[in-house]
C-alpha cells in the first residue's frame, strides 16, 4: 500500500530527477517568447525508457502554470496530423478564450480551426464518414482549407499565434513519437515553424523521439537543423539516480530503511534499470534464458542395472541414438 513506485509507460515517477537542466532551458524558452524574442523549438531525443513522455508531460504543466495554451499529440505510423492537431489546437484556444476579452476573435480562430480538421476527410467522401471535429461554430472559408497540409498549417499556426499574442502569453504544442509522422506532415511542420521564426510568433512546438529523429527532420528539410535546438534525454548519473530512488522512500516515513536502501538496494536497481527510470537494461531477458533439457526423439527404454555395452565383449546387435553419438552424451 505505502510502495511509492509504480513504473509504467509516461507515468511521471515520484521523484522527476536529473531533468532541470531541460527544464531550465524551457522556461528560459517561455520567458523570451513571451516578451517577443526569437528563439527556437526543442525536439527531445533519447532510446525508450528513458522518460522522454514524462518530461514532454512536466513541460506542458509548466507552460499551463505560465497561463500558455497547451496541447500534447502521439503520432502515430498510420494516422494523419490533421485530427490530433486539431484536438490539440482545440485546447489550447480554449485555455487563451478564458484571458482573451473579444469572443468573436475566438470564434474566428475556432472557424479557421473546424475548416483546417474537416480536411481530414477525402474528397468525395460522405456526410456520415466526414469526421466532426466537435467545434460549435461554422467553419471559416478561404483561410486553411486549401488541401495542401504545408500551406494550411502555416496558415493555422500563424492565426492561433496572434491569438495567444493578444493575451500576451504564448501556445506549446507537444508532439510525442514524433518519428512516426509522416513525410509530409514533418515536412509542413518544418515549414510552419520555419515561418513562426521569422515572423517571432509565440509559438513553440516541443518534439520527441527516437534518436533517429534529428535525421528523419534533416531528410525532410534542410534547415531543420539550425531550426530546432536539440536536446538529447540520456540515462541518469549515479546520483540522480539515488536520488529519484531515495526521495520516495524518506518522504513514505521509512527513515528506518533508508540506510540499507542506500547500501544495497538501491545500488541493485540502478544497476538492473541501468540508470533508465523505466526500462530495464538492454538485453536483458525478462526472464533468465535455461538451456533445454536432453530429449530424445523416440522412446527409449528403462534403464537396467546390467546395460549390454557395459560387458567387456562388444555387442554389435546395440546401437547408440544418432543424437547420443552426435553429441557425445549417453541417454539418461
Amino acid at each position: 500500500m505505502r510502495n511509492p513506485f509504480a513504473p509504467g509507460a509516461g507515468q511521471r515517477p515520484p521523484e522527476l530527477a536529473g531533468r532541470d537542466k531541460e527544464v531550465s532551458a524551457f522556461e528560459v524558452v517561455l520567458e523570451r517568447v513571451a516578451r517577443g524574442r526569437p528563439e527556437r523549438s526543442l525536439v527531445l531525443t533519447g532510446l525508450r525508457g528513458v522518460g522522454k513522455t514524462v518530461l514532454l508531460g512536466e513541460l506542458r504543466s509548466m507552460a499551463v502554470k505560465r497561463g500558455w495554451g497547451a496541447g500534447k499529440v502521439e503520432a502515430r505510423p498510420d494516422a494523419d496530423l490533421r485530427r490530433p492537431l486539431s484536438a490539440a489546437l482545440h485546447r489550447a484556444i480554449r485555455d487563451l478564450a478564458v484571458r482573451h476579452r473579444a469572443p468573436d476573435r475566438v470564434e474566428a480562430i475556432l472557424g479557421i480551426l473546424k475548416a483546417f480538421a474537416l480536411r481530414a476527410a477525402p474528397d468525395g467522401a460522405k456526410l456520415r464518414d466526414r469526421w466532426q471535429p466537435g467545434i460549435d461554430v461554422p467553419a471559416a472559408q478561404g483561410r486553411a482549407d486549401s488541401g495542401d497540409i504545408e500551406i494550411d498549417l502555416v496558415e493555422l499556426f500563424t492565426d492561433v499565434a496572434e491569438l495567444a499574442q493578444d493575451v500576451g502569453t504564448g501556445v506549446a504544442l507537444l508532439i510525442d513519437e514524433m518519428q512516426d509522422l509522416k513525410p509530409d506532415d514533418i515536412s509542413a511542420l518544418c515549414a510552419a515553424c520555419h515561418e513562426l521564426s521569422q515572423l517571432g510568433a509565440p509559438l513553440v512546438v516541443v518534439g520527441a523521439g527516437l534518436p533517429h529523429l534529428p535525421a528523419v527532420l534533416s531528410a525532410s528539410k534542410s534547415y531543420s537543423e539550425r531550426l530546432f535546438r536539440y536536446v538529447r534525454i540520456d540515462r541518469l548519473s549515479r546520483e540522480d539516480a539515488d536520488r529519484a530512488v531515495l526521495a520516495p522512500v524518506e518522504r513514505e516515513d521509512a527513515a528506518s530503511r533508508t540506510r540499507r536502501w542506500t547500501r544495497c538496494s538501491t545500488r541493485r536497481v540502478v544497476i538492473r534499470t541501468s540508470s533508465r527510470p523505466t526500462a530495464r537494461p538492454p538485453g536483458t531477458p525478462r526472464r533468465p534464458i535455461r538451456s533445454p533439457r536432453w530429449t530424445s526423439p523416440w522412446p527409449l527404454p528403462r534403464p537396467t542395472r546390467s546395460w549390454p555395452w557395459a560387458s567387456s565383449a562388444p555387442d554389435t546387435s546395440v546401437r547408440r541414438p544418432l543424437n547420443a553419438s552426435i553429441s557425445g552424451r549417453w541417454p539418461s
